[in-house]
């Protein structure tokens, strides 16, 4: 949306632009201007110490690199996040929070290439195939966008909710790509009858349990009992 746009629209359609523009860069960035924890340093250095204790913890890396991040200190972040991908290459927590941080300073190429590694050997992650969409789209690709969304949707379908996506709400391409994902989805749900008594109705349809032969059935409790 330019400038010239929102200026001929009314206060509250600015308003609505400004809200839609704010949700893509949360999707796509961790919120590094929000005001940090107050016991951040405490935490930092508790985290510290776990990676000193554990050097080839990839994991305790990756979030030692989040703790930077949330202090601001996004050069220290991104060696960590490299040092936790040193010790394993394919932790999917760190390459992809370092693709958000590589997009957020502008790296895009870069951002790709790491999402593209990520999916490649995680094709399961649909944070990683929606974002890497989005990467797409915003170099103008829209055909591999749109490739990535509809995969992201069918791997976890909240990704196509709002309330969990908010990216989705200036995502142009969000709705071909629900449409795409949902209508190729076997076995689609028709519209359900409901009944009153839906448990009495299901006891009815279940089938009844036969009797146990006679030669199976258990002996009565004075029946003496063949011990050969």
């Amino acid at each position: 949306m330019t400038r010239t746009d929102c200026n001929r629209r009314p206060r509250a359609g600015r308003r609505l632009g400004a809200a839609l523009a704010l949700a893509a860069i949360v999707a796509l960035a961790p919120p590094l201007s929000a005001a940090p924890p107050e016991n951040l340093d405490a935490a930092l250095a508790s985290q510290r110490q776990h990676v000193e204790q554990h050097p080839g913890d990839a994991g305790a890396l990756n979030d030692l690199a989040n703790l930077l991040l949330l202090a601001g200190d996004r050069e220290g972040a991104e060696a960590a996040y490299a040092q936790a991908l040193a010790h394993e290459p394919e932790q999917p927590q760190a390459r992809f929070n370092l693709a958000l941080l590589l997009h957020d300073q502008g790296r895009l190429r870069q951002a790709v290439r790491e999402l593209r590694r990520l999916v490649k050997h995680h094709p399961d992650h649909a944070w990683g195939q929606y974002q890497l969409g989005a990467l797409y789209a915003e170099r103008g690709n829209r055909s591999r966008a749109l490739e990535r969304y509809v995969k992201a949707f069918r791997l976890d379908p909240r990704l196509s909710d709002p309330v969990f996506n908010q990216h989705i709400l200036s995502n142009p391409l969000a709705t071909a790509a629900m449409l795409r994902a949902f209508s190729e989805l076997s076995n689609a749900a028709a519209v359900p009858r409901l009944y009153a008594d839906p448990g009495r109705v299901t006891a009815l349809l279940l089938p009844a349990t036969p009797p146990a032969p006679a030669d199976e059935a258990e002996p009565a409790a004075d029946e003496p009992q063949d011990d050969g």
